[in-house]
């Protein structure tokens, strides 16, 4: 973990890109997606954002590399999920 203090003179360390092969996840996600009455769209117009999520859809930055897209997937449905358990616990507030 890194802490950083600008009295370290230092840089702020890289972050880095998800990289490796999903293999039939992806296919498996999608379908996971769908089952759950989510509408998945790709736009290049939601750039420099990799996602977005709302309202039970899902839009995805076009042509990223296929673990991209995959983790970027994974962190939207966890939002669409994150606010279907903040409705089921606070009715008439969200």
């Amino acid at each position: 973990m890194y802490v950083f203090d600008v009295s370290q003179g230092k840089d702020l360390p890289a972050l880095t890109e998800v990289q490796g092969d999903v293999g039939g996840y992806r296919e498996r996600l999608v379908k996971f997606v769908e089952s759950q009455n989510v509408t998945l769209n790709y736009s290049e117009r939601i750039a420099p954002a990799k996602g977005l999520s709302f309202g039970g859809k899902i839009t995805l930055l076009s042509g990223m590399q296929a673990a991209e897209e995959f983790s970027t997937l994974v962190h939207e449905i966890a939002h669409l999920c994150g606010a279907e358990i903040y409705v089921a616990l606070a009715p008439g507030i969200a």
